[in-house]
């Protein structure tokens, strides 16, 4: 018997080890850029490094693999995206967050460092760093998910030189396997300041339990568009291949709880909507808190069909008058305490044994006043 123990134990371990493991929410490595230090602008920008820290710590509470970068230039932005690319070869996940300048030119966007030197088009694609070009590099490191998140539709001290009007950043179509958001449509711009929605948004939404890449930006999307009454719409565009979870951090958002609200008297109302229940009276709550009142507790969740032929009749008797449930529970109540008295109670008109059934309900309805606040899960 003992060796039948051991061989089945063996089988189960064994079974275990084998098993596929259930999907589970994901984590990967996160690069963020924050340039705010312009020489050529007029003054610091003020979201850039406050949102890129900001976001790096709720992407590392997460799990990811997080390096923030700020004021960085053209040197100093090429070796943090050479580090980061290295790191890809070790995971299947890559985000990249950037906040500053942006510039558009041939069809292609272009973030740009905080010393770049720009008079025209041309040097613009030497001085800047290619969003797609990024994109197609950490596809080649080995990232089957690729995000893009890019603050950088701005006014910029740049375009002026060779442009009568700002042209924000150009209209993209994420390629296999990515994930693309900017703070606003194409060729269109937004001040800085002016409506600091973007990434408090996005933060928000990335701590819904369980939510996927392309949940979140497209709820960040909705929300910034809902907060701005319209004035300022992130443009988004998605070709995953795959799903991708986030995984929780520690301030996640809670599961939702029942509401209790306080009745007059001091019952509770309990409304179990939100929790995915049923809707209690106020009576049937008190009836379960009660440990006096465990009879209606127990017939209520009974099988009602069954029971002596007496209590079956009165049941039929009942339920042609239509009391009522608590009623028929109060009369039944009545016959099952009576014992023998029940024969004699079984003959009694049906307009006696109804006033009875009305003094029970009677009787719960002050009891239920002084019932205390329950609240169920």
């Amino acid at each position: 018997m003992k060796q039948r123990l051991t061989w089945l134990l063996s089988l189960l371990i064994l079974a275990i080890a084998v098993a596929p493991a259930a999907a589970a929410p994901q984590s990967g490595v996160a690069l963020l850029i924050g340039n705010a230090a312009y020489p050529n602008a007029e003054a610091p920008l003020k979201e850039p490094v406050s949102d890129a820290r900001a976001l790096g710590a709720q992407l590392r509470d997460q799990g990811f693999d997080v390096t923030v970068a700020e004021n960085l230039s053209k040197q100093a932005m090429r070796q943090a995206l050479d580090r980061f690319f290295g790191k890809l070869k070790s995971t299947g996940t890559a985000l990249i967050f950037f906040s500053g300048f942006g510039i558009q030119t041939s069809r292609q966007s272009y973030l740009i460092p905080v010393d770049a030197q720009i008079w025209n088009e041309g040097d613009v694609r030497r001085e800047g760093f290619s969003l797609e070009k990024i994109l197609s590099d950490m596809a080649d490191q080995g990232a089957s998910v690729r995000i893009a998140v890019v603050d950088a539709s701005r006014h910029n001290p740049y375009e002026r030189n060779f442009r009568s009007a700002p042209a924000g950043l150009a209209a993209i179509t994420a390629p296999k396997g990515a994930a693309v958001m900017m703070s606003a449509p194409s060729e269109s711009v937004i001040s800085d300041g002016s409506a600091a929605v973007f990434v408090p948004n996005l933060i928000k939404e990335l701590r819904v339990t369980g939510a996927t890449v392309e949940q979140v930006l497209n709820r960040t999307r909705m929300d910034v568009s809902r907060d701005t009454k319209g004035q300022q719409v992130p443009s988004f565009s998605s070709s995953l291949a795959e799903d991708f979870a986030f995984a929780s951090g520690s301030q996640s958002s809670p599961s939702p709880q029942p509401k209790i609200s306080q009745a007059r008297g001091g019952a509770a109302d309990i409304d179990l909507n939100q929790a995915g229940g049923p809707r209690l009276s106020p009576s049937t709550a008190s009836g379960q808190a009660g440990a006096g009142d465990r009879d209606v507790h127990e017939h209520a969740t009974r099988p009602r069909s069954g029971g002596p032929p007496r209590l079956r009749r009165r049941r039929a008797a009942r339920d042609q008058t239509g009391l009522g449930r608590f009623s028929g529970e109060a009369s039944d109540r009545v016959l099952r305490r009576s014992g023998p008295v029940a024969d004699r109670q079984a003959r009694q008109s049906r307009a006696e044994c109804h006033t009875a059934a009305v003094a029970e309900c009677r009787a719960a309805a002050v009891a239920e006043c002084h019932a205390p606040t329950v609240a169920v899960y």
